[in-house]
């Protein structure tokens, strides 16, 4: 047999044997409906799971869905106080996971956190910056400017959070708008949803008289929900507030707070929709109560850019002599997140 005919069969069998190999680890998922699946499992997240395919890329599947499942490659299982490696398969609601080592470990499906193919990080970062300007000339010169920003780490129990919120305006080169607050937040978690943290904000207002409010809390949350489609929490605080006022005596008192924060992902191409309502009221004195609230709705743009629209209400029941108790904004941005 000639030396090239002896190469092409090994070539053949060579390239049968990456083809073959290529089917053999290939996942395997059936589903109530009996549609059958062939394709490499990514992860589950949020009751999803994700399938790469080669005729189709990316596909999600409802977890709940899912009648059989047999993958090929080990992942990384995460149930509510664990985390394992191994094959797995499912059958029927009930999970069979083979480890390194062959013993094999059942779970109900349902009790599943998550699913990933590599290692999960035990940290958790995400930041968002939004930046709105305006600006008119001709009969009427104005401009506005604002910069909201928001930073948020966690690591195992623990979580920070930073907030800056900084507006500027002009109307006929007259400054008509001048103010900022800030907080940051440090969380510690006693259970999967329950925390408690320790909070210190400031802010000044020249149009408000407030040249500066500081509050510094302790208090309790508690996380309802935190996935990707929906985010709720709220928390209750005990809290010392000093005020220096620019015109009137400065005032310092005892008060407690609320922070109620709600979002979800609608299904209008990922738009998100959002509620913030926070509040400081004395303990001995009825006057001292202060409310914010930012409703608004977050558009994806592309990749890590989006566009919101929102409207801001800043109420006080006692506010500076010769000064409104309410403000209102309309705000439209360009965000930045990762």
């Amino acid at each position: 047999m000639s030396n090239l005919l002896i190469s092409r069969r090994i070539f053949f069998i060579f390239t049968l044997s990456l083809l073959t190999s290529d089917l053999v680890l290939s996942d395997e998922i059936y589903l109530f409906n009996g549609d059958r699946i062939t394709g490499d499992i990514t992860q589950l997240v949020d009751k999803t799971l994700t399938v790469h395919t080669s005729y189709a890329d990316a596909i999600n599947i409802a977890w709940s869905e899912v009648k059989f499942l047999k993958s090929e490659k080990p992942f990384y299982i995460g149930l509510k106080r664990q985390t394992i490696k191994g094959i797995i398969t499912v059958d029927d609601g009930i999970i069979t996971v083979e480890s390194e080592d062959n013993k094999n470990q059942k779970i109900e499906s349902g009790l599943v956190r998550f699913i990933f193919l590599d290692k999960p990080s035990n940290s958790e970062r995400s930041a968002r910056i939004d930046v709105g300007f305006s600006n008119t000339s001709g009969n009427t010169e104005t401009s506005q400017y604002r910069l909201d920003s928001e930073l948020s780490y966690r690591s195992g129990e623990k979580r920070f959070f930073l907030e800056l919120l900084l507006n500027q305006g002009k109307t006929q080169g007259v400054k008509n708008e001048n103010n900022w607050l800030s907080r940051l937040k440090f969380d510690k978690f006693l259970t999967k949803k329950w925390y408690t943290f320790v909070a210190l904000s400031g802010e000044e207002n020249e149009f408000k008289d407030i040249n500066l409010r500081s509050t510094i809390g302790l208090g309790l949350g508690r996380q309802f929900m935190n996935s990707s489609l929906t985010q709720l929490s709220i928390e209750i605080s005990a809290n010392y507030v000093s005020s220096d006022f620019v015109s009137q005596g400065d005032t310092d008192y005892s008060a407690s707070s609320w922070t109620f924060d709600f979002s979800r992902k609608l299904g209008l191409l990922g738009t998100r929709v959002f509620h913030r309502n926070s509040g400081v009221m004395g303990l001995s004195e009825n006057d001292k109560l202060f409310v914010r609230s930012q409703t608004g709705l977050r558009f994806p743009i592309r990749k890590n850019l989006s566009a919101t629209g929102q409207f801001d209400i800043d109420w006080d029941k006692t506010p500076a002599t010769g000064r409104n108790s309410t403000d209102r904004k309309t705000v439209f941005s360009i965000g930045y997140y990762w």
